[in-house]
């Protein structure tokens, strides 16, 4: 009798903890499901941002500008190969690189001082609108002088980034607000990261034989920006709008 008594409480034991497991994981599937559904609809407002920001013609105005000055910045990686066809040494390159480093940390610094007072705006159309100068500079056929100054500028134009990533940022506060401020700028680095590996690949495959044709489309391109550019893109006198 003692010994059944005893198999009956074994019984209900293993019963009460098998009811205890399924118990507990019975809840953590539910809280694993809530978290999932959670998860879903986080995800499809996080598109939904994405979405309006694009619609945003001052985002798609950036994206465009990341398109032209991507072209610019994937020509410069090219342009040593002219400078050697050209029969220019590679160490002259890496010494009028050295000397416009020095020049632009100290440019840029008093630049931003004085932009801090003025409309951002124009300050980055003109970077923009800068690379066109050094790429009418490298369709120079003839003569190692105006090639040299164009990459001299090209160097020089570095002063100008600080005001340029402030300006984005002013807009990207003011226009969409500190809540979508981190999707904007992630679709405007992701877009500027595909494009980095996109451009390379193109350019490299045609340089060869089209490099003219590649450096007169760009100029074409920055002037079409800065021109939008000059229409859409607000003043960065917004300080009114907090």
């Amino acid at each position: 009798m003692a010994d059944r008594q005893m198999e009956y409480g074994s019984c209900l034991w293993f019963l009460s903890v098998g009811f205890l497991i399924a118990l507990v994981f019975t809840w953590n599937g539910r809280k694993w499901i809530q978290r999932e559904e959670e998860e879903k609809i986080h995800l499809k407002e996080y598109i939904e941002q994405i979405g309006n920001v694009i619609r945003d013609p001052v985002v798609r105005m950036f994206l465009l500008t990341e398109i032209a000055t991507g072209v610019y910045g994937t020509i410069l990686r090219f342009i040593p190969l002219l400078a050697i066809a050209r029969e220019i040494e590679i160490s002259v390159f890496l010494k009028y690189t050295a000397v416009f480093t020095v020049i632009n940390c100290i440019c840029s610094l008093f630049l931003t001082l004085i932009t801090d007072r003025l409309d951002k705006k124009w300050v980055y159309l003109f970077d923009v609108g800068f690379d066109i100068l050094s790429v009418a500079l490298f369709l120079i056929p003839t003569g190692n002088f105006w090639f040299m100054a164009g990459y001299c500028i090209s160097l020089l134009k570095d002063m100008f980034a600080p005001v340029s990533f402030g300006y984005l940022y002013d807009c990207v506060e003011v226009c969409q607000g500190d809540k979508n401020a981190p999707v904007v700028l992630g679709v405007i680095e992701s877009f500027s990261n595909m494009l980095n590996i996109m451009f390379p690949l193109v350019i490299g495959a045609l340089w060869m034989k089209f490099f003219n044709g590649i450096l007169v489309g760009c100029s074409v391109l920055l002037a079409l920006v800065v021109a939008m550019g000059a229409v859409v893109f607000p003043g960065s006198k917004i300080t009114g709008a907090d």
